[in-house]
């Protein structure tokens, strides 16, 4: 049986602030089962490749503020593709 570590409990800290500040919703999925969430998949893997691969663990505030700023880039200035080379924000700006 594995235990909890102090380093896990702040990783899960940092986490949930994080994703408070990215005013991000946790939902849960099949364990092993990506493909039900293969776009959230996508966008952490293009989130960790970008910004926080090759970062210290105990790093998380320095993190935490990379995100935000790749955050805002990503829904207000990168545009997508599959959004007819507009950012998501003007995109769903325009659906709402």
């Amino acid at each position: 049986m594995s235990s909890v570590t102090e380093d896990d409990i702040k990783r899960s800290t940092a986490k949930r602030k994080t994703g408070l500040l990215l005013d991000i919703i946790q939902e849960f999925i099949t364990p092993y089962s990506p493909e039900q969430n293969e776009m959230i998949e996508r966008v952490i893997r293009t989130l960790k490749g970008q910004c926080v691969q090759g970062l210290e663990a105990g790093a998380v505030q320095h993190a935490s503020r990379l995100i935000a700023d790749w955050t805002g880039l990503y829904r207000y200035q990168r545009t997508h593709q599959a959004l007819n080379m507009r950012p998501p924000a003007e995109a769903y700006a325009l659906a709402a």
